[in-house]
């Protein structure tokens, strides 16, 4: 009965006990580097920095605006002209694109 006892406990001990692992300098900093929660979460504050060098980048785009007016009463129109003559309508294409000032995102 003994030997059973010693051998179930060589046994379970032999299961048990691993040999620790070998790092080499760059791996156990590439081990730390994915480990240290805080690094964890500086990671955020660069995607953060990240995000806002992309969008102070980016430029406003330009805008296109038209104003039209049409001559509604007829007693206005130039003889011989009807509503959809282009002598009763003043057409105004406006082209204009928003100044970035530094402290504006």
């Amino acid at each position: 009965m003994r030997f059973f006892v010693i051998l179930f406990v060589l046994l379970s001990w032999a299961v048990v006990v691993q040999a620790q692992t070998v790092y080499s300098i760059q791996s156990a900093l590439a081990t730390a580097r994915t480990n240290n929660p805080f690094l964890k979460t500086e990671e955020f504050s660069i995607n953060i920095a990240q995000s806002d060098v992309i969008t102070s980048k980016l430029r406003p785009n330009p805008i296109l605006n038209n104003q039209t007016l049409q001559l509604s009463n007829s007693s206005y129109y130039p003889k011989n002209s009807d509503w959809h003559n282009s002598v009763n309508r003043q057409v105004w294409w406006q082209l204009t694109k928003p100044f970035q000032l530094p402290s504006l995102r």
